[in-house]
C-alpha cells in the first residue's frame, strides 16, 4: 500500500527531485587534545550544491573518483543528512520534503557485487517477495538487463542457485542480475552506479538501449562509458562543484 500510494504520486504530480544549496561534512572523532572524545574533526565533502532531475528524465553524473558522486547519492535517497540546504519533491502544486519515508522510491545498483546467497528468481524478486512466481516479470526483467538468455541456459533457470557472492557466474552477469533486481522492483528512480562497467560493447549497448525504452522511469547513471553518456539528456559533472555540462 506505501509503494502504491508512493507510485501514484510519482505517476500523477511529480515534477521533479531536487537538492537546493546542499552541504555535507563527513565527521570523525577528535584526538590528541584532553576531552577528544566529545569533540569531531569535520571533512567538508560539498558545500551549496544544488541538484534537480526531472521525472523521466535519464542523467549521468561524472567526476573522478572521490569528487563526491556517491555522496551526492547517498544524500538524494535520504541516507545521509545535509548539515543546511533543502530536499524536496516538486509536485503539481507543491513542495513536499525528500526524507526517509520515500526511500523506496528508488532502487539503487551499486558498484561491485552485493548479490545475495539463494535462486536467482528470490534475488531478483528481492524487492517484493509477493511476486516470487510472477514469473513473467521477472523473465521481463532479465530480458531489459540482457539476463534472459543466459538464465534460460541455465539447467535449472530461475531456480539456478547462486552461490555466496554470485560465486559461479562472471562479473558481468552478476551485474546484469542486479540490474534485472532494480528493474523488477517497483520503485520508479533507478540509480546506477558504474552498473555496466564488466560488459562488453554489444552487451552494453543493448542493455542501454532497453533501459531508455523503460519511458515510465527516472535513471540516474554514474559512468565514464561514452554508450551510457549517449542516452543520458542531461550530465551533471561533479569536480570542486556540481554543475550541468
Amino acid at each position: 500500500m506505501w509503494l502504491c500510494l508512493r507510485n501514484l504520486h510519482y505517476e500523477n504530480q511529480l515534477e521533479q527531485i531536487v537538492l537546493e544549496d546542499i552541504s555535507f561534512s563527513y565527521r570523525s572523532p577528535g584526538c590528541g587534545t584532553p576531552g577528544a572524545e566529545a569533540q569531531y574533526n569535520q571533512s567538508k565533502a560539498l558545500s551549496g550544491w544544488n541538484f534537480s532531475i526531472r521525472k523521466g528524465d535519464y542523467v549521468a553524473i561524472v567526476g573522478p573518483s572521490g569528487c563526491g558522486k556517491s555522496t551526492l547519492l547517498k544524500l538524494l535517497m535520504c541516507l545521509y543528512q545535509p548539515d543546511t540546504g533543502r530536499r524536496y519533491l516538486q509536485l503539481n502544486h507543491e513542495q513536499v520534503p525528500l526524507d526517509g519515508t520515500w526511500q523506496r522510491l528508488f532502487a539503487y545498483v551499486p558498484q561491485g557485487n552485493n548479490l545475495m546467497q539463494g535462486t536467482i528468481r528470490d534475488m531478483v524478486a528481492f524487492a517484493d517477495h509477493n511476486r516470487r512466481q510472477d514469473e513473467p516479470a521477472i523473465w521481463q526483467a532479465l530480458s531489459i538487463a540482457c539476463a534472459d538468455d543466459f538464465v534460460r541456459g541455465l539447467d535449472h533457470g530461475l531456480d539456478t542457485e547462486l552461490g555466496e557472492r554470485g560465486a559461479g557466474f562472471s562479473e558481468g552477469q552478476m551485474q546484469r542480475l542486479a540490474i534485472a533486481r532494480a528493474v523488477f522492483s517497483r520503485s520508479p528512480v533507478l540509480i546506477l552506479d558504474e552498473c555496466s562497467s564488466a560488459l562488453d560493447e554489444p552487451t552494453e549497448a543493448q542493455l542501454l538501449h532497453n533501459l531508455r525504452a523503460m519511458t515510465e522511469r527516472t535513471v540516474i547513471i554514474i559512468t565514464h562509458r561514452p554508450a551510457a553518456l549517449q542516452i543520458c539528456d542531461r550530465i551533471w559533472r561533479v569536480d570542486d562543484k556540481l554543475q550541468l555540462t
